[in-house]
């Protein structure tokens, strides 16, 4: 039997949806990745903040694995999800195949074999050459999607067809991941640094790096003159040596 795919590192919401009582970070119009962060649980309040004040041109979707990866170990890919995979009308279906098992070649795509009720990921919305952040929560009602930038939740078949209408067309990819760490805030403010860095603080680090090599050819340089120094005299101190004993 094939076990079922993890969406991300997985949220429990239950009877705990803090999304209702949700307020955005409200940093700037881009800050979508940093408010999914906070919504999951991925990162504290002051770290996503500062997330979203280092990167006032949003952040990247390689990114977010790239930190995801290192916070809560590697595994994470972006996984697209077709139209017919989050479709209301074959959501709940069990395709079979000709021995009657259940069929996941044809729903390896489909939303819900990643995430169980009461399970969340990061997902993202592409749509008129444009890309959104938001979180995917699959409860007893069904899959959402709560907007963490805006503080609402849409069910996530009006969510997306209101996009694809507006713009023509929309596609949505999930976080998926094997793994399965319950543990909170495991992205810190030193990551976020250290991923984000302000110009002023790439220079900075630059000439620290460049001081850095100076300093070991200089040193590297007083070594090789102390041994062509060295050398000499210890020669000619064994080729006293040898004339001494030569000639006792």
């Amino acid at each position: 039997m094939q076990t079922r795919k993890k969406g991300g590192q997985i949220v429990h919401y239950k009877n705990n949806r803090w999304h209702h009582r949700w307020k955005p970070l409200r940093m700037h119009h881009m800050d979508c990745g940093p408010n999914c962060f906070y919504v999951l649980k991925y990162a504290d309040y002051d770290t996503c903040v500062e997330m979203a004040r280092r990167k006032k041109g949003g952040i990247g979707e390689f990114a977010i694995l790239d930190i995801l990866d290192e916070a809560y170990g590697q595994g994470h890919e972006w996984r697209k999800i077709t139209p017919l995979g989050y479709s209301h009308e074959y959501l709940n279906d069990k395709f079979l195949d000709s021995d009657g098992d259940e069929d996941y070649a044809v729903t390896e795509y489909f939303i819900n074999t990643y995430l169980e009720q009461n399970e969340a990921t990061f997902a993202s919305i592409y749509y008129g050459g444009n890309l959104h952040f938001f979180v995917l929560l699959r409860d007893e009602r069904g899959f959402f999607a709560i907007d963490a930038q805006s503080g609402i939740d849409y069910p996530l078949q009006e969510y997306m067809d209101y996009y694809s209408e507006k713009y023509g067309s929309s596609s949505l990819e999930i976080v998926d991941s094997k793994l399965h760490s319950r543990e909170p805030y495991k992205v810190t403010m030193s990551m976020v640094k250290r991923y984000f860095p302000f110009q002023g603080e790439i220079k900075k680090a630059e000439k620290k790096a460049e001081s850095r090599r100076r300093q070991s050819e200089r040193a590297s340089m007083r070594r090789a003159n102390q041994e062509s120094i060295m050398n000499p005299l210890h020669k000619k101190s064994r080729s006293r040596s040898r004339s001494k004993h030569s000639n006792t």
